[in-house]
């Protein structure tokens, strides 16, 4: 007895598991999908995205911390614009941003020019009639060079960088579509989680389905035994074990008809006890 009320317990967890798994996946989904028609294309789910890096602006050589072209960052809503940090600039002789430290946070941003998202170190953030402009630039030197820095207001702002690595881009690549395009590969991960839990819950059901037929069919089989003793036939005795079965199981055939016809006969008497009460009804 304990050793199957154990394996109830464990097939309930695995059930379980599966199902959370499942229900999981799905709301990440359907809040990706709602989420990225009003967050400039990004989607997010529990406030959070991932996105792969695509480009080398974030690149600074010899510096393995960098987000670097390959990189995976994840990214969160911001609640209040204020508290970003803004990296101190460097001014050339005619006061324009030459360079910056990297203390300021990294923000992900719709940005018009390009048409798409974009993810630079934030440089510059004022306010002014309650509108929120940023100054953003990427960290790589030679982009400073080939580009200029970037100037945008608060209803681009998609997100501020909490986190970032190489490992996450390669996981991403796996994981998502456009990263796997963008990396020349394909991406099979989120239907390989999504198909290995439904097979493995199919499965599990059919073996509870043959388990559960194994052990009506061991539960006949002790019942017929016991039939067989209480009749004084001997089980070893394989002919009169057999003729004693075949005249069980007619009985049983029987037993199954007859109970078949006297509900049908019940099913009758009352659809006619219910036409003999309308008629009645309709009399009156």
């Amino acid at each position: 007895m304990k050793s199957g009320k154990a394996r109830k317990i464990i097939s309930w967890t695995i059930d379980g598991l599966l199902v959370g798994i499942i229900a999981v996946l799905i709301y990440v989904q359907v809040s990706m999908v709602v989420t990225k028609k009003d967050n400039h294309g990004v989607p997010m789910a529990f406030g959070r995205s991932f996105l792969y890096v695509a480009t080398d602006s974030m690149t600074i050589p010899d510096d393995p911390n960098c987000i670097g072209t390959g990189s995976g960052i994840i990214i969160e809503k911001v609640n209040d614009i204020s508290k970003l940090k803004v990296s101190n600039p460097i001014l050339d002789e005619q006061g324009n941003i030459k360079d910056y430290d990297l203390k300021g946070d990294v923000v992900t941003f719709y940005y018009p020019k390009i048409g798409a998202p974009d993810t630079h170190r934030l440089i510059g953030l004022e306010q002014k009639d309650g509108v929120w402009t940023f100054t953003t630039m990427g960290d790589n030197p030679v982009a400073h060079q080939r580009m200029s820095k970037e100037t945008w207001t608060q209803d681009n702002l998609i997100g501020k960088e909490v986190y970032h690595s190489m490992g996450l881009g390669t996981f991403l690549t796996m994981a998502s579509p456009d990263a796997a395009a963008y990396a020349g590969t394909t991406a099979w991960l989120l239907p390989v989680a999504v198909v290995v839990p439904l097979v493995l819950l199919a499965g599990m059901s059919v073996f509870d389905v043959f388990r559960a037929a194994k052990k009506e069919e061991q539960e006949e089989e002790a019942k017929m035994l016991l039939a067989m003793q209480a009749a004084g036939v001997d089980p070893n005795d394989e002919e009169a074990a057999e003729l004693f079965r075949q005249k069980e199981e007619l009985k049983i055939e029987y037993r199954a008809k007859m109970e078949e016809e006297l509900e049908r006969a019940k099913k009758e008497a009352r659809k006619k006890a219910l036409k003999d009460r309308k008629k009645g009804d309709a009399k009156e």
